[in-house]
């Protein structure tokens, strides 16, 4: 197993880079607000008291609400895959370069990290100013020494970084957790250490007094094909009169 551990880690790696690069490209694609790539239905959603237009192929769980450390109340949800593929959740390997137990194909293995296969975005909205002298947290976006932070295993927490995310004041980061591969379908899962995972994130100001807080491949505009791209991005909002009777 060490061949493959060290494999698995060093694929982990670039996984890993190309997520970052993607987190801190969005400003560029987009720093003026630019138009969407069009090629999907959109339909207005509304939850968490924000709006945005979703693309078919995509849908929304449950609004979840929870209370903060310092009590201001927290609305979370997700955006997935409505039926991902293969290569949207796992990895495929040949025989023998991982175990396999059969009756199992081997097509089965995911690069596990804070967040779920198949989740393109993770939402979190709350009250709050990215300006404020000492702001409350906000879902894994905490405010530590003077200034926003992302989750780090490796003790670096960054200071996020001021970016334009399609014309909205943001500041872009990277959640870094551990990461590992995982079976999905073995009755007794096989897991192989995969160093660190790497989740772009972002923190928007949304209107003055609402932040929203974006987690996840939603967050990049690099890719042409992305979620962020398809008019989800560039739609956040708070809900009006008219979003919630369209939804």
């Amino acid at each position: 197993m060490g061949h493959s551990v060290v494999s698995l880690m060093m694929k982990s790696a670039v996984v890993a880079m190309a997520c970052t690069l993607g987190a801190l490209g969005f400003s560029k694609a987009h720093a003026d607000g630019a138009s969407p790539k069009v090629g999907r239905t959109l339909t207005t959603v509304a939850v968490c008291g924000i709006a945005f237009e979703l693309p078919s192929g995509y849908r929304v769980t449950r609004a979840s609400r929870s209370k903060a450390l310092a009590g201001k109340s927290e609305c979370r949800f997700e955006v997935l895959m409505v039926n991902p593929k293969n290569p949207d959740l796992d990895e495929c390997h040949s025989e023998g370069d991982y175990p396999s137990q059969p009756p199992y194909d081997v097509c089965d293995w995911y690069l596990a990290g804070p967040l779920d296969p198949g989740v393109a975005a993770s939402i979190v909205v709350g009250r709050g100013r990215l300006d404020a002298d000492q702001p409350d947290d906000i879902g894994v976006f905490s405010f530590e020494d003077g200034a926003w932070r992302l989750p780090d295993v490796g003790g670096a927490h960054a200071a996020l970084v001021q970016q334009k995310f399609f014309g909205r004041r943001a500041l872009a980061g990277t959640w870094v957790s551990h990461g590992a591969w995982i079976r999905r379908w073995t009755k007794n899962s096989n897991s192989v250490t995969a160093g660190t995972f790497d989740v772009p994130g972002a923190l928007l100001q949304l209107e003055p007094d609402t932040l929203l807080g974006i987690l996840g491949d939603g967050s990049d505009s690099s890719e042409p094909a992305s979620l962020c791209n398809s008019g989800f991005c560039m739609s956040l909002r708070v809900a009006t009169d008219a979003d919630l009777k369209r939804h």
